[in-house]
């Protein structure tokens, strides 16, 4: 059997086009008491075939007046009363009432036909009365009368007349319109069914929305919508100065809309259409920023762990995301981009670290695939590679430009955020980041582009968030042939092309691998690795040589993320836990450091990350507090590493 949903959908279309259907044009307008009782009277005459009794008639317009009902409540309380029902109208009868008392005429031979079919093939007159109710004809009727028209599910059933007024002055009050049919029986299913809380509906869903974004409102007017929306009443001079406050020292409004809808104002609003007020995000201003590196306290987190550490990291391939069918409107253009994906990864992994409290760092790839080439470098559109560099012209950066776009927006609109988006991996790398000049200057300048591009979207919807520039160890190594080019030259160009942006606030999202991979003994003294700017790599033994470099070119604020380094076992336990020691402690006394994230992978060959047990007891020990735990690891790695104390390899250990 077809739906009534699917039937009603139908009809609508072929009714509405039936001259014989057009309502006669509204009465002069009167009182709106009397255009109610006109209403009630209206309905005992062409259900119940008489004239109401007084106290019948004061209770229906009582009910209507107060807003307590609506016309879907009405039509049911009609139709489903035991005096109705006490007719026993055979079908060809039931209709001709639901003609006469929801559409005010007689039925054409049509919808005759189509109704009464669906009667006899198994239609419940609660289905058929859902139909007429749900249906524009009645909508014009009730508001010929002055009448909010109200829902009925599928089955015959009113909803709740308090969530139609509700939804409906969300039309007016924030969108400044009427609500169209199917937007209006949209939302009120979505509440009624317990799919969105009516908070979630009017914050999220109306003031986030395409629609409300879309227009442009100085401050003062996106305020004068907010009271007027969550409190039903104009600004007040004491009221509209505090926000304003807010506004000015760099509150956003995505902010702000909370402390206007967590207010008792709305709460009696809410109260009046009988609907549970029920608080989803906390207002609190004076938190300077929704970042969780704000709040974290150990540098410590593991790749692809969203639980057990204050740090979590997340490859994300662009490629998967693009196509997929959900249309989104960027710049005058419509892409597909795949929604369900992103659903999944933020019902997965995103939201669960966000409600922890927990920092997100994804880093963002994309690789050479059939059918997406244009979304690389022009110049670069090799196989072979890992991935690649972005392009920077043309439809391929549009459709990259509209990707952050969506994605930020979209992400936001789920209620998940990411505290740290990275640019690509190790980008001054061919094989992560492959780019057909190998010239640091013009690799750098590209991936600037790029970069720009992904900050300008993301800081549009989450100015907390951190952007990142992805390099690796190789500062000033040069591999060729057509391998590794310099980390210092290739940020430096990056950084010359973000300045005539203006103020961006760009991050560094780095691995503090060893020298060589293969070998874990940070402090065995490799001559690439040494105390000096021009030094070919740092790992741990010279971390702080680059960070100094960094504060002092560039200044402070442009953070060192740490967010893969892995210590191999190939040598033993003893060393593998000696060097992840080390490590952690010149990151953690490093002031421009803020996370260690850690590779336990095993890569094939010597390159086996996976931590023995020696080296998962130091990580699980390093903070917890316990002095015996901190002996231990004292004990076991000071004696591995050839010293008596941290102090002689770690600047400003204070452990």
């Amino acid at each position: 059997m077809r739906s009534v949903l699917a039937a009603m959908l139908a009809v609508v279309m072929t009714l509405s086009l039936l001259p014989a259907q057009v309502l006669a044009a509204p009465a002069e307008k009167a009182d709106a008491k009397e255009q109610i009782e006109a209403f009630i009277i209206r309905m005992y005459r062409n259900t119940l075939d008489r004239e109401p009794d007084a106290d019948g008639l004061a209770f229906w317009v009582d009910l209507l007046t107060s807003g307590t009902i609506d016309g879907a409540n009405t039509a049911a309380g009609f139709i489903n009363s035991p005096e109705f029902q006490a007719k026993g109208l055979d079908d060809e009868a039931f209709l001709t009432v639901m003609y006469d008392a929801f559409f005010g005429r007689e039925a054409d031979a049509e919808g005759w036909d189509f109704w009464l079919g669906l009667m006899k093939s198994g239609y419940t007159r609660g289905q058929v009365l859902s139909g007429f109710v749900n249906l524009p004809e009645f909508t014009g009727l009730c508001e010929q009368f002055g009448i909010l028209r109200g829902m009925m599910d599928p089955e015959g059933t009113p909803y709740n007349a308090g969530i139609t007024r509700f939804v409906s002055r969300l039309y007016t009050k924030c969108l400044g319109r009427p609500a169209e049919s199917e937007g209006l029986y949209y939302w009120v299913q979505m509440i009624a069914t317990g799919q969105f809380t009516p908070m979630r509906v009017a914050t999220k869903e109306f003031f986030f929305s395409d629609e409300f974004q879309s227009k442009e409102r100085t401050d003062a007017e996106y305020l004068e919508v907010l009271y007027q929306t969550f409190f039903d009443r104009g600004s007040d001079a004491e009221g509209l100065a505090y926000w304003q406050n807010w506004l000015d020292q760099g509150i956003p409004r995505s902010e702000i809309i909370y402390g206007f809808a967590n207010s008792n104002e709305f709460h009696a609003v809410m109260d009046d259409c009988g609907l549970p007020f029920v608080i989803e995000h906390e207002f609190d201003p004076k938190v300077p920023s929704k970042n969780a590196y704000d709040y974290t306290s150990t540098l410590r987190g593991l790749q692809g762990d969203n639980t057990s550490y204050e740090h979590g990291f997340w490859n994300v391939v662009i490629n998967e995301y693009i196509g997929g069918g959900t249309a989104y409107e960027f710049e005058g253009q419509t892409y597909q981009f795949n929604y369900l994906q992103l659903k999944n990864l933020a019902e997965s992994v995103i939201i669960p670290l966000n409600n922890q409290k927990k920092t997100v760092n994804m880093v963002f790839l994309l690789r050479l695939t059939s059918g997406q080439e244009y979304l690389v470098d022009e110049g670069s559109r090799v196989q072979g590679y890992a991935y690649y560099m972005p392009a920077t012209t043309g439809a391929g950066r549009q459709t990259l430009r509209a990707f952050w776009s969506w994605f930020s927006t979209t992400l936001a609109a789920m209620g998940g955020r990411i505290d740290n988006y990275i640019y690509g991996n190790e980008a001054n790398s061919t094989f992560y980041c492959y780019e057909s000049s190998f010239n640091a200057g013009e690799k750098g300048r590209k991936y600037g582009v790029g970069f720009y591009d992904m900050y300008e979207q993301v800081m549009a919807s989450d100015p907390d968030a951190r952007c990142s520039i992805a390099i690796d160890h190789s500062w000033n190594l040069y591999w060729a042939p057509e391998s590794v080019l310099p980390a210092r030259d290739f940020l430096g160009s990056c950084v010359n092309y973000l300045n005539t942006k203006g103020d961006v606030k760009w991050y560094i999202s780095t691995h503090l691998y060893p020298v060589s991979l293969d070998n874990a003994s940070v402090w065995w003294g490799s001559p690439d690795a040494v105390q000096s700017d021009d030094t070919h790599v740092f790992d741990a033994s010279n971390l702080r040589t680059i960070t100094e470099y960094i504060k002092n070119v560039y200044g402070p604020s442009h953070r060192i993320m740490l967010t893969e380094q892995g210590f191999t076992r190939a040598q033993g336990a003893e060393i593998q836990a000696a060097s992840l020691a080390y490590a952690y402690y010149a990151a953690k006394y490093n002031d421009m450091v803020d996370c260690f994230i850690i590779n336990t992978e095993n890569a094939g060959g010597a390159l086996d990350f996976r931590l023995t047990p020696t080296a998962q007891q130091v990580w699980d020990w390093l903070e917890d507090g316990n002095q015996q735990h901190k002996a231990w690891i004292d004990n076991t790695c000071l004696q591995t590493i050839g010293i008596s104390s941290w102090n002689q390899v770690i600047p400003n250990y204070a452990g």
